[in-house]
């Protein structure tokens, strides 16, 4: 567990509940029906959809204080 708040902030931001659920069924389904190629499958599926939406959180919420410093920097401020 990160104790980072921006990281904390773009995680919860980033999650879905529904999407969540909705993939998380597809891997259930599949490991009931027996098809561990499609629960991989859902899995990394899954996974991937996480990923970018915590990658898309961050950078919202990480980048724009960056850039205005970038910019306070260079202005002499």
């Amino acid at each position: 567990m990160s104790h980072n708040p921006l990281l904390l902030l773009s995680v919860e931001n980033a999650i879905d509940i529904r999407n969540a659920h909705r993939d998380h069924g597809e891997v259930l389904a599949a490991i009931v029906a027996g098809a561990p190629d499609a629960a991989e499958a859902a899995m990394r599926a899954h996974l991937r959809r996480t990923r970018d939406s915590i990658i898309a959180a961050s950078t919202v919420h990480v980048s724009e204080p960056a850039s205005r410093a970038r910019e306070a920097r260079s202005s002499g401020s």
